[in-house]
Protein backbone atom coordinates (compact mmCIF):
# COMPACT_ATOMS: atom_id res chain seq x y z
CA UNK A 1 0.00 0.00 0.00
CA UNK A 2 1.42 3.45 -0.54
CA UNK A 3 0.16 6.60 0.97
CA UNK A 4 1.03 10.33 1.04
CA UNK A 5 0.01 13.40 1.65
CA UNK A 6 -0.15 16.12 -0.93
CA UNK A 7 -2.36 18.71 0.91
CA UNK A 8 -2.66 18.51 5.28
CA UNK A 9 -5.19 16.06 6.07
CA UNK A 10 -5.05 14.46 2.97
CA UNK A 11 -4.37 11.62 2.21
CA UNK A 12 -4.02 9.73 -0.98
CA UNK A 13 -3.81 5.89 -0.69
CA UNK A 14 -2.81 3.42 -3.30
CA UNK A 15 -4.09 0.08 -1.98
CA UNK A 16 -2.03 -3.23 -2.82
CA UNK A 17 -3.43 -5.11 -5.70
CA UNK A 18 -3.24 -9.27 -5.59
CA UNK A 19 -3.56 -10.53 -9.25
CA UNK A 20 -3.45 -13.20 -11.44
CA UNK A 21 -5.18 -14.54 -15.07
CA UNK A 22 -8.53 -13.43 -13.86
CA UNK A 23 -8.03 -10.21 -13.01
CA UNK A 24 -6.80 -8.87 -9.74
CA UNK A 25 -7.98 -8.26 -5.54
CA UNK A 26 -7.52 -4.93 -3.78
CA UNK A 27 -8.61 -4.52 -0.35
CA UNK A 28 -9.82 -0.77 -0.18
CA UNK A 29 -11.05 -0.41 3.74
CA UNK A 30 -9.71 -2.13 6.64
CA UNK A 31 -10.35 -0.38 10.01
CA UNK A 32 -7.85 -1.86 11.82
CA UNK A 33 -4.91 -1.27 9.52
CA UNK A 34 -5.52 2.17 8.73
CA UNK A 35 -5.80 2.89 12.64
CA UNK A 36 -2.14 1.73 13.02
CA UNK A 37 -1.65 4.38 9.96
CA UNK A 38 -3.23 7.14 12.30
CA UNK A 39 -6.05 6.87 9.75
CA UNK A 40 -9.01 7.55 12.71
CA UNK A 41 -12.51 8.54 10.74
CA UNK A 42 -15.95 7.19 11.33
CA UNK A 43 -16.37 5.28 8.14
CA UNK A 44 -20.61 4.61 7.57
CA UNK A 45 -21.44 5.32 4.36
CA UNK A 46 -19.65 4.41 0.49
CA UNK A 47 -20.83 5.24 -2.76
CA UNK A 48 -19.79 4.74 -6.26
CA UNK A 49 -20.91 6.84 -9.28
CA UNK A 50 -19.92 6.32 -12.85
CA UNK A 51 -19.89 9.78 -15.09
CA UNK A 52 -20.45 8.56 -18.62
CA UNK A 53 -19.18 12.12 -20.44
CA UNK A 54 -15.52 13.03 -20.46
CA UNK A 55 -14.81 15.70 -18.68
CA UNK A 56 -17.59 15.67 -15.95
CA UNK A 57 -16.45 16.40 -12.19
CA UNK A 58 -18.13 14.77 -9.32
CA UNK A 59 -17.57 14.69 -5.32
CA UNK A 60 -17.62 18.19 -4.49
CA UNK A 61 -19.71 19.32 -1.92
CA UNK A 62 -19.30 20.40 1.52
CA UNK A 63 -21.23 19.79 4.66
CA UNK A 64 -20.74 22.22 7.67
CA UNK A 65 -21.35 20.73 11.66
CA UNK A 66 -22.97 18.89 13.11
CA UNK A 67 -23.21 17.37 9.65
CA UNK A 68 -19.85 16.94 8.43
CA UNK A 69 -18.31 13.90 7.04
CA UNK A 70 -15.06 12.62 6.23
CA UNK A 71 -14.95 11.26 2.42
CA UNK A 72 -13.03 9.08 0.34
CA UNK A 73 -13.35 8.95 -3.01
CA UNK A 74 -12.03 6.17 -5.44
CA UNK A 75 -10.53 6.46 -9.20
CA UNK A 76 -10.62 3.03 -10.91
CA UNK A 77 -10.06 4.09 -14.52
CA UNK A 78 -7.68 5.49 -16.98
CA UNK A 79 -7.47 8.71 -17.78
CA UNK A 80 -8.43 10.70 -14.93
CA UNK A 81 -7.33 14.24 -13.45
CA UNK A 82 -7.02 13.66 -9.65
CA UNK A 83 -7.68 17.10 -8.32
CA UNK A 84 -8.19 17.68 -4.49
CA UNK A 85 -8.49 21.01 -2.86
CA UNK A 86 -9.30 22.62 1.15
CA UNK A 87 -11.57 24.92 2.20
CA UNK A 88 -10.18 24.84 5.46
Amino acid sequence: MEIYEPISGLKVITPDRFGDHRGFFGEVWNLRRYEKLGIDIEYVQDNISFSAQAGTVRGLHFQAPPHAQAGTKQLSFSGHQPTAFSIR
